[in-house]
């Protein structure tokens, strides 16, 4: 069986769940993270080290070895990615056609667990720590090199993601239905939202500022047209799927 794929196609004056098309992704591999960095160019990670590219709006895909085996992905533009692994980071700049490793054994910033670039040289990552705090790091240089941002203080044992809707308002989402926000790049966060089942949101994506959405476990989406000042949640048409990831194009 292969793995379906929704793509939201989303109307800049409505903001609403106006059509959603399954996409054949070529695997029945569990599927982790998708990003399109055009509405035509996208890439796709998933169990045993699964790595496809498409180049026509995800109708085909095809699948690349990194040698990574990643759980995790970010493309600052068409050429330039990040993936990770649980164990580096590893970056290419030729679209996926290779990928070289970041960091030496050591680096904090390895124990990170999520990342997100809101513009092509800014990006932030997230990692737990043994006294459940959770710090944040941040890149000025496309992730070549990343520096202490900020950290939140709070009984985090599992951090789901990060996603950032400018270069200094963030978003990440942890255990139990909480989503932290930060309006100075990391620096501080507070609690913004707890989702109504206290059940994770696996990822958020925010199309603009003001506008943002998340997956929640149950297979239920999480919305804001506030800038996260209020969410709301509701059902979508095919569930009861188990949603691990939401992108707008």
């Amino acid at each position: 069986m292969k793995k379906l794929i929704f793509i939201f196609f989303i109307f800049p004056t409505l903001y609403s769940f106006s059509q959603w098309t399954p996409q054949i992704s070529g695997t029945n591999l569990f599927l982790w993270n998708i990003q399109f960095t055009t509405p035509n160019i996208g890439y796709v990670i998933g169990d045993n080290n699964f790595f496809a590219k498409t180049t026509n709006g995800g109708i085909n895909w095809i699948s690349i070895n990194t040698g990574a085996n990643a759980s995790r992905l970010f493309f600052v533009n068409d050429t330039i990615g990040i993936l990770y692994n649980g164990d580096n980071f590893y970056r290419t700049t030729n679209g996926g056609a290779t990928f070289t490793p970041l960091f030496s054994a050591g680096n904090p910033v390895l124990n990170a667990y999520v990342v997100d670039f809101p513009s092509v040289n800014i990006g932030y990552a997230a990692s737990t720590n043994i006294n459940d705090s959770v710090t944040i790091y941040k890149t000025s240089d496309q992730g070549a090199t990343w520096n202490y941002a900020g950290y939140i203080n709070a009984n985090v044992n599992m951090i789901m993601n990060i996603h950032f809707a400018t270069d200094s308002i963030g978003y990440l989402s942890a255990d139990f239905g909480r989503i932290y926000k930060t309006t100075d790049g990391g620096q501080t966060w507070n609690l913004n939202y707890t989702t109504l089942s206290s059940l994770e949101v696996y990822d958020l994506h925010f199309p603009s500022p003001q506008f943002g959405y998340g997956v929640v476990f149950t297979g239920d989406i999480i919305k804001t047209n506030d800038g996260g000042n209020s969410w709301s949640e509701t059902t979508p048409p095919f569930s009861p799927y188990n949603l691990s990831f939401i992108l707008f194009l």
